[in-house]
């Protein structure tokens, strides 16, 4: 084993290898067909010691994105489906005045809420299975005593659950949170009462309890 210097790269350093072997071979009379069997083949440390246990990590990455991706789209269905149930209720409020970005925020939180609850159950899995891992110890997994779950790991899944909630919570949002909500209660005229006919039907009140007085 050997370190490299500064500025130095790995074909740098095999050429130098294959110059000293040559110069060995000459000096020690080897045999010229035992020559062409060797040549150097300088690698990392770390390839010794993870082999290509790197890969296989990057498709298990892959595969969970996925399964990831599929959770996310089957929750937000769940969601436009809960959406879809409680728009008498959103049209409702917006005809009695709340704003259509209150409804939005109130979905909104309802969605991080539960991504926020699914990380966390996430994490809980991950440390148990980390710990039945160590307790199995199987020889082909490299550096088993050094995985552990850490505050990268915990940012890690943050991130991910933030992003999932909001980006899987939107669509509920853009399909039953807009304005337009407020057409759907019962189809009558006196349900879907804008702020300016209220208004307008708030003053008319008033001034018949002034002629009154």
């Amino acid at each position: 084993m050997a370190g490299l210097k500064a500025g130095v790269t790995l074909a740098q350093a095999n050429a130098d290898v294959a110059r000293i072997l040559h110069i060995w071979f000459e000096n020690s009379g080897v045999n010229p067909s035992v020559r062409a069997r060797w040549a150097p083949s300088l690698r990392p440390l770390k390839q010794d010691v993870v082999g290509d246990v790197g890969r296989t990590l990057w498709v298990l990455m892959g595969t969970i994105a996925i399964v990831l991706l599929m959770a996310c789209a089957n929750v937000a269905n769940l969601l436009l489906v809960r959406a879809a149930a409680r728009r008498q209720e959103f049209a409702i409020r917006s005809a009695l005045g709340a704003r259509w970005t209150r409804v939005a925020r109130q979905l909104l939180i309802e969605s991080l809420t539960l991504a926020l609850l699914g990380g966390a159950l996430g994490v809980a899995v991950a440390y148990g299975g980390l710990r039945l891992l160590a307790a199995i110890g199987p020889s082909s997994l490299p550096r088993l005593s050094e995985i552990s779950i850490d505050s990268v790991v915990l940012g890690f899944a943050l991130t991910i659950s933030l992003l999932s909630g909001l980006l899987f919570g939107l669509f509920p949002i853009l399909e039953y949170a807009r304005p337009r909500i407020a057409d759907a209660v019962g189809g009558g005229r006196g349900a879907t009462l804008t702020r300016e006919r209220q208004r307008s039907q708030q003053a008319r009140w008033w001034r018949r309890r002034s002629r009154w007085r």
